[in-house]
C-alpha cells in the first residue's frame, strides 16, 4: 500500500487514512541497529490520528532507551538477530540461517520475548522443552539452535556461562534417503536427454561423492586428466563467489586433502566441460547454486520423475552406497568420500545391505511354498480343542 511520509517516523496511508509509526535506535556497544514498527495502537486498533501516531512514537522511543541503558544484558530476541546477523557475514549456507532464525523465533518469541539473556534460567529452559510438543528432530534441533545462541552471548561477553542444561534426545535411527542403481540412472539419463542445466553437477556428485562445497570449489588446476585424478584441497560456501581469489575458498570440511579417481564416464564428461570452458571452475556456475537452492532443484526434478524426494546432499549418499553394493572394501569407499569415522560408514553399510545380502540363502532348503498341500490351519487345531 503507498505511504506519504509527514514527519520523521511517521506515515500516513491515503486510502486508508491510517498511520505508520516507526522508531529504531543503534546500540553504541554491538552496533547492531533495533527498530520498532507499529500500524495499532495498544488496544489493536489501527492508528487514525497525527496526534495518536506521535504519543506512540514516544512510547516506541523511551521502550528502545531503556534496553539502551542494558547494552551488555540484549533481550532474548536481539541476541537471536545479532547471531543470524553473524551467520550470515560468515557466509553461512542462506538455508541453515534462514532454518536458525525461523524455529528460535517461531519457538520462543511468545514465551521469551520480553526476557533478557540474563534473566533465562537453566530451569527455564527445561521447562520449555517439557511443555513444547516436538517431535525428536524438532526438539535436537532447538537443542542445538537454543544452545547457540547462548554460546554467541558468551562469546560477546553478554554471558560468564552457557545456562544451556544436557538434554538427551531420543530420536530413533533411521536409514538416510539415497538414490538406488536404477534411480540413479533414470535421473542422469532423463537430465542428459533435457540438457538440464544441473546435468554436470549431479552426474559429478554421483561418480566422486564430494560435498556441495567442494563440488563448487572445484577448479581446473586441481584435476588431472592424463593421471585420471581429482585433488579435494578447497571447498567454495554459498556467498563467497564475489570476494578475491584468495578470500574464496576454504579447507575441506575434516581438514584433510584427498584424491578421488575419475571414473571413465567422468572422464569423458569432464573432457568435454574442458573443451568448452573458459572458466576457472569445472563445474557451470549457476544463479541457483551460488544461492543455496541445489536442494529444492534437485527435488523438482526428481519429483518430475517420480523418483523418490532427496536432498542435494543425499547425492553422496547414493555414490556410498552404490560403491559398498559393488563389492568395494568400506575403508576405500571412506578415503575417497573422506568420511573420518567408520560408525558414519556403518550406517551407509546398512542401507547398502550389504552386510546382510545373501545371509537368508541359508533358508532355501525349508520349502514351505513348495509343500502347501502339508500346511495345517490354525482354526484346525482351534476346532480340535
Amino acid at each position: 500500500m503507498k505511504k506519504e511520509k509527514i514527519e520523521t517516523g511517521i506515515y500516513l496511508y491515503p486510502e486508508s487514512k491510517t498511520y505508520l509509526v516507526m522508531f529504531s535506535l543503534r546500540d553504541p556497544i554491538t552496533r547492531q541497529s533495533r527498530s520498532l514498527r507499529r500500524v495499532k495502537d495498544n488496544r489493536g486498533n489501527y492508528i487514525k490520528s497525527l496526534t495518536q501516531a506521535r504519543l506512540l512514537k514516544e512510547e516506541m522511543k523511551e521502550q528502545l532507551l531503556k534496553d539502551k541503558k542494558d547494552p551488555h544484558n540484549p533481550l532474548w530476541l536481539n541476541a537471536v538477530d545479532m547471531m543470524i546477523k553473524e551467520m550470515n557475514d560468515d557466509f553461512y549456507v542462506p538455508t541453515t540461517v534462514y532454518n536458525y532464525e525461523s524455529s528460535l523465533k517461531k519457538h520462543t518469541k511468545d514465551i521469551w520475548k520480553e526476557k533478557r539473556v540474563k534473566d533465562i534460567t537453566t530451569l527455564e529452559i527445561k521447562q520449555l522443552f517439557k511443555c513444547k510438543q516436538w517431535k525428536p528432530h524438532q526438539k535436537k534441533n532447538m537443542v542445538k539452535h537454543i544452545k547457540r545462541v547462548f554460546e554467541f552471548c558468551v562469546e560477546n561477553g553478554f554471558l560468564n556461562r552457557n545456562p544451556m542444561p544436557k538434554i538427551r534426545v531420543k530420536a530413533p535411527a533411521k536409514l538416510k534417503s539415497f538414490l538406488n542403481e536404477q534411480e540413479i540412472v533414470t535421473l542422469l539419463t532423463e537430465a542428459k536427454n533435457s540438457s538440464n542445466p544441473w546435468y554436470p553437477i549431479w552426474f559429478t556428485a554421483i561418480h566422486t561423492g564430494m560435498r556441495n562445497a567442494e563440488l563448487r570449489g572445484l577448479t581446473w588446476d586441481c584435476v588431472d586428466l592424463n593421471a585420471k585424478l581429482i585433488y579435494v584441497i578447497k571447498t567454495l560456501k554459498v556467498g563467497k563467489d564475489e570476494l578475491p581469489e584468495e578470500q574464496r575458498f576454504d579447507l575441506t570440511k575434516s581438514k584433510v586433502d584427498r584424491v578421488i579417481p575419475i571414473s571413465k564416464p567422468l572422464l569423458n564428461l569432464f573432457s568435454s566441460l574442458k573443451e568448452n570452458s573458459d572458466s576457472i571452475y569445472v563445474l557451470p556456475r549457476l544463479e541457483e547454486w551460488s544461492k543455496g537452492e541445489q536442494a529444492a532443484k534437485l527435488r523438482a526434478y526428481l519429483d518430475e520423475l517420480e523418483l523418490p524426494s532427496i536432498r542435494f546432499h543425499d547425492l553422496r549418499a547414493s555414490f556410498c552406497t552404490l560403491m559398498l553394493s559393488k563389492g568395494v572394501p568400506p575403508v576405500t569407499v571412506m578415503a575417497i568420500g573422506g568420511w573420518a569415522e567408520m560408525k558414519t560408514m556403518d550406517k551407509y553399510i546398512r542401507m547398502a545391505g550389504v552386510d546382510v545380502k545373501g545371509k537368508t540363502d541359508v533358508l532355501e532348503s525349508i520349502d514351505y511354498i513348495s509343500k502347501i498341500d502339508n500346511v495345517v490351519s490354525i482354526n484346525d487345531f482351534k476346532s480340535n480343542r
